[in-house]
């Protein structure tokens, strides 16, 4: 069989999900029995496993006008675990996912202006020592005054006091991401 070329509307994706899981049918019990309720001798319907994906009672009934639902109420939905994606139309999960983008925007542009901020101190410290106020010096002069070993010392120190520098930065940078993520 080869890949199938059509596309399915989401009423014809519920449609689908409806005769694959008719109500009536005795292999639903086997399907939710792991959601049954002893004490109230219930099971899920397929209204509620629809509700859990974000399918709403309207939408439904604009699919099968005529239809005899028992639709869980809204209470009971509120309370159930619900695991969404962007697309879920539910407007308590709407406005958390408007919330959780809302926190992630702003945790985001708080993360980029303390790392603009470490930036502009590193290009600060690029221009502190300006070659017209301390040229470089001739490396063969001072190889020859301090000694080859000496010289390779002196610049791996210089070079490890930099660079600690800018970790020490960056450090602080992410320790302040981090303290403002705990808050």
């Amino acid at each position: 069989m080869s890949d199938w070329k059509g596309s399915l509307s989401r009423a014809d994706a519920i449609r689908i999900f409806e005769k694959a899981t008719d109500h009536d049918d005795p292999h639903w019990d086997y399907l939710v029995e792991d959601w049954y309720n002893e004490d109230s001798d219930t099971m899920p319907s397929m209204y509620h496993v629809l509700a859990a994906i974000g399918v709403t009672e309207d939408e439904y009934r604009e699919i099968h006008p005529d239809a005899n639902i028992n639709w869980p109420q809204q209470s009971v939905l509120m309370n159930s675990i619900h695991t969404c994606s962007y697309h879920c139309n539910r407007p308590e999960c709407i406005k958390a996912q408007r919330d959780e983008l809302r926190d992630s925007l702003a945790a985001a542009e708080a993360d980029a202006g303390r790392y603009q901020d470490v930036l502009q101190k590193i290009q600060s410290w690029c221009e502190a020592y300006p070659l017209d106020v301390f040229p470089e010096p001739d490396w063969s002069e001072v190889k020859d005054k301090l000694g080859a070993k000496l010289l390779s010392r002196v610049s791996a120190s210089n070079m490890r006091h930099v660079v600690l520098g800018v970790k020490k930065l960056c450090d602080d940078a992410a320790l302040q991401a981090t303290a403002q993520e705990d808050q």
